[in-house]
Formats: C-alpha cells, structure tokens, sequence
C-alpha cells in the first residue's frame, strides 16, 4: 500500500511552502474542513475497520487556499469511504492506517483519493480519543471546480497528494468490541499542487506526532455502542 509515503516522514499534519516567492508558485495547497461526518467502527482486536460516511449535518465548514479562505459553509451530496487501523503497530508509527475516499459537494463535483498511510494516537482527556494523521495520493478532482472555488491547478497536475488530519474520534468506539458509530467526527483534507523542480528547497513538509496537543475535542452524546 504505498509503503514509500509513510517513508516522507511521521504522519503529516500540514504542507508549508518556503521561501515561494513568484506568484506562480501560489496557491498550491488547498484544505477542505469536513465537519460532522459519521464513522463505523467494527472488527476484530487488532484490525480495525472505519466505514466513512455523511449524515444529515455533515458540511463543508470551509475551503482555504494557502491559509486564505475561498469558500464558506456549505452542505454536501455524499460523502464515503474506508480506513482499516492495524493496531498491532504502535501509536506515532506510519503504516498502521490503510485506506480511500470520496468526497462530493453540493454541485456534484467529487474530490477523492485512491490511497492513504498513516498512523494512529490516544488523545484527549484521559486518552478518550484517537486521533488520526495520514499522507494521501492518488487525489483527483472530477472538475475544474470544487465547492464553488478554482481547482484547475490541482487538476491540471493530478493525481495529487496530500493530508487528512485533525481526525478525532471517540475511543470508546473506535475500541467497541461489537462495534461504534460516532456521529460527530471532524477532519482536515489537503490537495498540494507539486512546486517545480527548482523550487524543492523552498518546500517543506512539517511533521507532528499523530496529531498529538493539536486538536483535542471533547464528544459527548453523539456516539453508540452496539
């Protein structure tokens, strides 16, 4: 699955482009904040499978480019996909997740993503969450546009790779024997457009330990055990 992206370095949580000056070479990543999504946890001890999908108050919250927001809230059409969790690898360590999705907005424009490694934490009060950081590649846009903003330098040089992160969920479902569903999962998503060859020494991909003292969310209510 890829095992060269989980080389680059520990899960990623963020692309910073360096020392970029020419306007050219802007605007070459794009995050996508995906709020309230659905999570189905269920598996055995040591594999665990993640059903991804959208439910009622699933949104968009934004859309930046290179920090800048491009586009506010917004609902979307569908949103699904899997990650299976081999927890027989430690916390911190990447190519202890495995996985793909497919995001669709309201305009039936679709974003997804063939591949993703990465890695695995217990965070939050008392470890009551599990929080998820991974690189993706294989990413392709269906159009010109995504959630009403320009994607056509992604897509003109796509597939492409980039991040999911911020991705917290209960652990008390994520652990449920019989299996979960948190309904109230948040997450970060990431397209980078590949700068130049002359521009590499400009670019550089900050890692961060499984997410860890980045995002900590309480849940409460919105979880089930089966």
């Amino acid at each position: 699955m890829l095992r060269w992206i989980a080389r680059l370095a520990t899960p990623i949580v963020a692309v910073a482009l360096l020392g970029v000056a020419s306007a050219a070479q802007a605007g070459s990543v794009l995050t996508i904040d995906l709020n309230n999504f659905t999570v189905n946890a269920s598996g055995a001890p040591g594999i665990r499978t993640l059903n991804l999908s959208d439910n009622a108050n699933t949104v968009i919250a934004n859309i930046a480019v290179d920090g800048v927001s491009a586009a506010g809230s917004q609902p979307i059409t569908d949103f699904t996909g899997q990650m299976f969790v081999d927890t027989s690898i430690a916390q911190n360590v990447s190519g202890a997740i495995a996985g793909n999705f497919i995001l669709t907005d309201q305009f039936l424009k679709t974003y997804s993503v063939a591949v993703l490694s990465g890695s695995y934490a217990y965070t939050g009060t008392g470890g009551d969450q599990v929080t998820i950081s991974a690189l993706t590649a294989g990413g392709l846009f269906s159009s010109s546009t995504f959630g009403g903003v320009n994607v056509s330098s992604w897509q003109s040089v796509q597939p492409v790779n980039g991040t999911i992160f911020q991705f917290a969920m209960s652990r008390a479902v994520f652990d449920a024997l019989g299996g979960g569903v948190d309904t109230d999962v948040d997450a970060e998503i990431t397209a980078v457009v590949p700068l130049p060859a002359t521009a590499n020494m400009g670019i550089a991909l900050i890692a961060c330990v499984g997410g860890a003292g980045i995002w900590q969310r309480r849940k409460s209510g919105q979880v089930a055990l089966i």
